[in-house]
């Protein structure tokens, strides 16, 4: 029989860089709006900050389009 062992799961918003691929936490990223790896802006800042609270918003609020 195989070991048991327990998952844990975060909410927390992971981010993958489209230049270097490496993966952030949204709250790395945020502090500076750029890549903490290769520091490249992040272009598409606004609609992904958009995303990623739609995304943490409780289901009961979300606007039902």
């Amino acid at each position: 029989m195989p070991a048991q062992i327990t998952m844990a799961f975060y909410t927390g918003i992971v981010l993958e860089c489209q230049n270097c691929y490496q993966v952030c936490r949204w709250t790395d990223a945020a502090a500076r709006q750029n890549c903490p790896s290769c520091g490249l802006d992040i272009g598409n800042w606004q609609a992904l900050t958009d995303a990623i609270r739609t995304r943490l918003m409780p289901a009961s609020e979300r606007v039902k389009e």
